[in-house]
């Protein structure tokens, strides 16, 4: 069984309800667990859907479903509003695993520092009354994240340094159930091995984010001798990489930052990484202030929309945190923020679930609007719906690029808006966007014109 209906754990389950395994899930938020059988998981792709359509679905209570589970797969959602997930967490691991029966196994699917595992173990053993490896198995398995969901699997029964023989007991049994998706083959070795490998994974992402933002910001203060503006992209393959890719994975690094010693060569990486994301955000906003003050803006008449689209139900908070901390930090200059995720819209969910409404409420206003395209999926749906609106686009990447797609009425004298690359000289760094009558680019053709 599944122990949470976050995405992650949906996605877990449906690939073995599919295969003809007996699943269960529970929802948090009821006391009940659900049956997912073949055919309900064949129809919804995804929890948003099963969500949507609420269909007739078998219930027993949670304590009867997780005393019959061979396997509780633990993959709740974490609280968003909290900096500090261990009590929380503490707690619903406590009352999964407490009428675990015999011969049963916890897979722990949410990411621990290096040596967390060793307290998971204990507070299992403690409140099911058997050992690990004896009575109950305990496994380290994180789900998703910055480096993505790994090939190997964590065992307490594994000693460190060694790699479980193939076809071993439980563990045969549960590599076949997680290929049931993917049917890739998964290693059984021991937790703190999985940690290892789930910690460099995680570094290795923020390190790579740390070293292009910080030649982004380097580059900007040194004179290109090209006519494009000062946060133009250093190459196409860091283009597309948005704040969104940025933030990915920050809940995992702070785990592993959690449980490293002050003197560590690598706190101080994540620290540096940490805060040249900090210091991204900071970018954007500012960016925005210099777009509002080179377009001689009115702050009453000026809107920002923060476009983001996130999964609201995955295990993590990371980026719903990071969007609360965007809008904030924009509040301290703007007064009209709003932030909107189109991921419900996507989803199909009716349009009154979807964060913000419709289209229209976005782009669709008596002011001028300054969009921060968080996702490449923003961005392409705000060249396309915005084309005919008073609105400047704030490529939310790396090089922080805007197009001006401001209409004749707010142009100014000559149909033409000068608005220079924040923290670049004036002269020869602007952008200019002719805004006077005729069709505009779409697509490409606009992000071109700049």
């Amino acid at each position: 069984m599944v122990y949470g209906l976050s995405s992650e754990g949906y996605g877990l389950a449906k690939p073995m309800a599919v295969a003809g395994a007996d699943v269960w899930i529970v929802d948090e938020s009821t006391p009940s667990a659900i049956e997912l059988k073949p055919e309900v998981a064949r129809t919804y792709p995804d929890v948003h859907s099963l969500r949507t359509d609420e269909p007739l679905l078998s219930l027993v209570p949670i304590d009867t479903a997780i005393s019959r589970a061979q396997y509780l797969f633990f993959a709740p959602r974490l609280r968003a509003g909290r900096d500090d997930h261990g009590a929380e967490l503490g707690l619903k691991l406590k009352d999964a695993a407490a009428k675990l029966p015999k011969n049963s196994a916890v897979v722990y699917c949410l990411p621990v520092g290096l040596g967390d595992s060793a307290d998971h173990v204990t507070l299992v053993e403690h409140t099911t009354g058997y050992d690990a490896g004896a009575g109950v198995s305990y496994y380290y398995y994180p789900l998703g994240g910055a480096g993505g969901t790994p090939d190997m699997v964590g065992s307490a029964a594994v000693p460190a340094g060694t790699a479980a023989p193939p076809g071993a007991g439980d563990d045969e049994v549960l590599a076949s159930l997680l290929a049931a998706g993917d049917g890739r083959e998964r290693e059984i070795v021991s937790l703190k091995s999985a940690e290892s490998v789930h910690a460099i994974r995680v570094l290795s992402h923020f390190l790579s984010v740390h070293s292009m933002l910080e030649v982004y910001r380097l580059a900007r203060g040194k004179p290109s001798g090209s006519a494009r503006g000062g946060g133009a992209p250093l190459a196409a393959e860091y283009d597309s990489v948005f704040v969104d890719d940025m933030v990915s994975g920050m809940y995992d690094l702070m785990m592993v930052h959690a449980t490293l010693e002050n003197s560590s060569a690598v706190l101080s990486q994540i620290n540096s990484s940490a805060k040249a994301v900090v210091n991204y955000k900071k970018y954007v906003v500012d960016t925005v202030r210099h777009i509002v003050k080179a377009g001689d803006l009115r702050p009453s008449k000026t809107r920002v929309v923060v476009s983001w689209r996130f999964d609201p139900r995955t295990m993590r908070t990371d980026k719903a945190k990071a969007a609360r901390m965007l809008v904030e930090m924009l509040h301290d200059h703007i007064t009209d923020v709003e932030l909107h995720n189109w991921f419900d819209a996507d989803a199909a969910l009716p349009p009154a679930a979807a964060s913000g409404g419709g289209i229209g409420s976005v782009y669709r206003s008596d002011k001028t609007i300054i969009l921060v395209a968080c996702t490449e999926a923003d961005l392409d749906e705000a060249l396309e719906h915005g084309e005919d609106c008073d609105m400047i686009i704030v490529k939310a990447n790396a090089a922080c690029e805007a197009i001006d797609m401001l209409s004749a009425p707010h142009a100014g004298q000559g149909g033409e808006r000068r608005i220079g690359a924040a923290g670049a000289p004036a002269a020869g760094r602007g952008i200019r966007a002719k805004t006077g009558p005729g069709p505009r680019p779409k697509g490409a053709a606009a992000r071109q014109q700049l």
